[in-house]
């Protein structure tokens, strides 16, 4: 997942890891954003990962 939502995001993921229940990773990227670095941040993150790396952990990017 790729939100901007750091204020309940995290609040939400426990919840959610509390109830036996797990997700493939959030992504929080920071605010404002522009769409184009975007996708180049996500394509290099896609690309330099293990299958299960972000499991149930949420991650959050720099500016870029």
């Amino acid at each position: 997942m790729v939100t901007n939502n750091r204020a309940s995001m995290p609040v939400h993921l426990a919840a959610h890891l509390a109830g036996s229940h797990h997700v493939p990773g959030i992504l929080v990227t920071p605010a404002p954003l522009r769409i184009g670095p975007l996708i180049n941040v996500l394509l290099l993150v896609w690309g330099a990962s293990f299958p299960d790396e972000y499991r149930d952990k949420i991650t959050y990017l720099s500016q870029f």
